[in-house]
C-alpha cells in the first residue's frame, strides 16, 4: 500500500483542484459584470454618454482595465478559501498566484482593454449610455445608411433600416425589436438649423419606440 506524503505549500501560491478553480472562477466572472454595471450607473449620473467621442472613448477603456484587475484579485484572494495542500497522489491542480506585484496590475490592466479590444471585437463605446443625439453604444459603421439629401425616407430606405435592426438591434439600447423607427444623427433640427456650427454628415440608424419616444423629450 502506497503512502500518501504531504509536501509543504509554496507560499507565493494558492493550491486549488479544478473544480475549485471553476467555483472561483464563476464569483470573480460575477465581479467585473457587477462593477461594469455600477460604473454605467455613476456614468448616467454623471451626463457622460456616447456623445463625449475619444473622451467617453477613453474612460471606457479605463473602466474595462480596471473590471479586470477587480476580477483578477478578486479570484486570487477567493483561492486563499479553497486553497489546500498538495498531496503526491493528486494530480490534478492548480497552481494561483497568492498575491500580485504592482508590475502584474498594469499587465491585468492592459490586458483587460486588449482582450475587450482586439480578441472580443467589441467597441469601447458599449459601455457608455448612449447620448439620443449622437449615434448610440449599439451603433455599428456597417448598421447605418447616409441620409438623403431629400427629407423624404422611401420605403426602400425603411426595408434597409429594418433589415439593419433585425441584426444588431437599436442603436441606443441594442433592443431588437419587431419594428424600427429610422433614426436621424445628428437628429434633423440640430442638422438643419445649423446648430452644430460644423460640416457634418448626417446618417440614419434603427431605433426601438422606446428610445425614440426618449429623444422626441428632448426636442
Amino acid at each position: 500500500m502506497g503512502v500518501i506524503r504531504w509536501r509543504r505549500p509554496d507560499p507565493r501560491y494558492n493550491i486549488l483542484s479544478i473544480d475549485d478553480c471553476l467555483k472561483v472562477y464563476a464569483v470573480s466572472s460575477s465581479t467585473y459584470t457587477i462593477w461594469m454595471l455600477s460604473s454605467q450607473r455613476v456614468l448616467e449620473k454623471l451626463s457622460i454618454s456616447t456623445g463625449y467621442g475619444r473622451k467617453g472613448s477613453i474612460i471606457a477603456a479605463i473602466i474595462i482595465g480596471v473590471g479586470n484587475v477587480l476580477s483578477c484579485l478578486t479570484f486570487s484572494q477567493l483561492s486563499k478559501i479553497f486553497s489546500r495542500p498538495r498531496y503526491s497522489s493528486d494530480s490534478r491542480h492548480l497552481y494561483i498566484p497568492a498575491s500580485y506585484s504592482y508590475q502584474d496590475i498594469i499587465v491585468m490592466f492592459v490586458f483587460g482593454i486588449l482582450l475587450y479590444r482586439f480578441i472580443l471585437w467589441e467597441n469601447f463605446m458599449r459601455i457608455l449610455p448612449s447620448d439620443l443625439t449622437s449615434p448610440g453604444a449599439f451603433c455599428r459603421r456597417d448598421g447605418r445608411i447616409k441620409a438623403p439629401d431629400n427629407p423624404i425616407i422611401t420605403s426602400t430606405i425603411r426595408r434597409s433600416i429594418q433589415k439593419i435592426g433585425k441584426k444588431y438591434g437599436c442603436h441606443s439600447c441594442g433592443r431588437k425589436a419587431s419594428e424600427f423607427i429610422v433614426d436621424h444623427i445628428p437628429p434633423t433640427s440640430l442638422f438643419r438649423n445649423g446648430i452644430l456650427g460644423q460640416r457634418v454628415t448626417q446618417y440614419l440608424y434603427p431605433q426601438c419606440a422606446l428610445c425614440s419616444h426618449k429623444q422626441s423629450k428632448i426636442f
